[in-house]
């Protein structure tokens, strides 16, 4: 059993609370985030966790864990128990920063708002990101989600998939209590098991709401058969709409199919009332192309979402320089937008905050450059930032913090072990020190070695 202990709760200010409920719905604001009462996430690993933002909080593992077990079981409940006492330092430090930071509509907590409230004490949200399969092989993205990658890129053998026919057993207590599922991937409509658990839907639960997060090439009979048996809704992620840009970070892709598809998955939605949205990863390759793109999609009065690139650096605006970030924010700052309908509104706002985390990024890198940078301080400073973040984290007792300072200490070892060029060791080094710590320890604490190396460490 795990030990519990009496907390005294780090609550977020409530003058962040108050500017972060201007931006939600009147009667989502009873929690801070609505992700673990409602939602439980799967990913490649066969780990379990709230959401994808949670992501040092795993919650149990399949097969290890049945989805009742995990569900019901008392390391979500303790999660539950800090939510409720507007404390987001259990696995949520991601969230926390973005509200901290005024990125209201970035935080992954605002993203959980649309769910609907669970009568049955069953989630509302299965959210499945279980299997890698896809067919592209997208310049920032790693074998972890793309088995192409894995393949050709990575010269790697395919993970194991832990997912079988008796998880897809479990998910039928399940499925009758969802109002939704998401199905990521990889790419899901190349994936087998997605369509196993979409003939279970259509038996158990027909009227649910399918989310599909799509790379938005595939549409073909098939995905048009579900379409008409399901409730679907789209995320479609495109990253520029100029050819040579687009086809050069999507690669295998072709931007007309996608705008193509990209209409008639709008036309789908507009015709059923669901919801659509089209995702860019923004990035050095793309950031001067935003502001057309922003209005492109404001002119078919679609949701845009933008996500800033972490992992690969390489591809980070967060890597840049001082003044070369500079000018792309006074660029993003001349730009203004029709802000006549709900979703220009909204992308208008997705749009600012983008530069305020740009803003930030500038002013982080400026702290940086004016610290040291040889190897081994390099190395100290990043165990020192591990180290004091565990500290600081008031959830875990002292042999806890201790066990998960050395199981971090050891995962960051094998890393740069594993960089046998001194140059390629010391700039992988100085951009580790360009991310956030809690995002780094998060990391550690979900993946094995060789997906982090692949994440981390793929340009050094």
């Amino acid at each position: 059993m795990e030990n519990f202990m009496i907390q005294k709760y780090d609550q977020i200010e409530d003058s962040t609370i108050r500017a972060y409920n201007a931006t939600r719905p009147q009667d989502r604001q009873d929690k801070i985030c609505h992700a673990p009462f409602k939602s439980l996430l799967f990913t490649p690993s066969g780990n379990a966790m709230a959401c994808h933002y949670n992501r040092g909080l795993v919650l149990g593992n399949y097969p290890k864990n049945s989805i009742r077990d995990i569900w019901f079981g008392e390391k979500i409940e303790r999660l539950r128990t800090f939510i409720d006492n507007k404390d987001l330092s259990y696995g949520c430090q991601s969230c926390k920063s973005a509200l901290n930071a005024e990125q209201y509509h970035t935080a992954g907590c605002w993203r959980h708002d649309y769910l609907e409230t669970s009568t049955t004490g069953y989630p509302v949200l299965i959210d499945l990101q279980i299997d890698n399969t896809c067919n592209l092989e997208c310049v920032m993205c790693s074998g972890e989600y793309s088995s192409l990658i894995r393949k050709n890129r990575e010269q790697k053998p395919a993970y194991i998939n832990p997912y079988d026919d008796g998880f897809v057993k479990q998910l039928e207590e399940f499925i009758p209590h969802l109002s939704g599922i998401n199905f990521t991937g990889g790419e899901p409509f190349l994936i087998g098991i997605y369509y196993e658990i979409m003939d279970r839907i259509i038996e158990l639960n027909p009227e649910m709401q399918i989310y599909i997060h799509s790379n938005g090439t595939i549409l073909n009979n098939k995905v048009k058969r579900y379409l008409d048996k399901l409730n679907f809704n789209f995320t479609i992620s495109i990253d520029s709409i100029v050819k040579e840009t687009y086809e050069n970070i999507r690669q295998n892709a072709r931007l007309e199919t996608v705008l193509e598809n990209i209409k008639y998955f709008h036309e789908y939605s507009i015709n059923n009332k669901a919801s659509f949205h089209v995702k860019t990863c923004v990035m050095k390759s793309n950031i001067g192309e935003i502001p057309d793109y922003l209005t492109f999609f404001n002119d078919q009065d679609i949701s845009v979402q933008l996500k800033p690139v972490l992992m690969p650096t390489d591809y980070s605006l967060r890597d840049l320089e001082q003044k070369e970030m500079e000018a792309i924010i006074a660029n993003l700052r001349s730009y203004s937008f029709n802000v006549e309908t709900h979703f220009q509104r909204l992308n208008n706002s997705r749009y600012r905050e983008l530069i305020t985390q740009l803003e930030k990024w500038k002013n982080d890198k400026k702290e940086l450059e004016e610290g040291q940078h040889s190897v081994a301080e390099l190395v100290d400073s990043l165990f020192n930032r591990i180290d004091y973040e565990i500290e600081i984290d008031h959830t875990l007792n002292f042999e806890e913090k201790e066990a998960k300072s050395i199981r971090c200490r050891k995962i960051g070892k094998q890393m740069i072990q594993s960089i046998g060029d001194s140059d390629k060791r010391e700039r992988a080094l100085s951009r580790f020190a360009n991310l956030p710590t809690e995002f780094i320890i998060a990391e550690m604490e979900r993946g094995n070695i060789e997906m982090l190396n692949a994440r981390f460490l793929q340009e050094a």
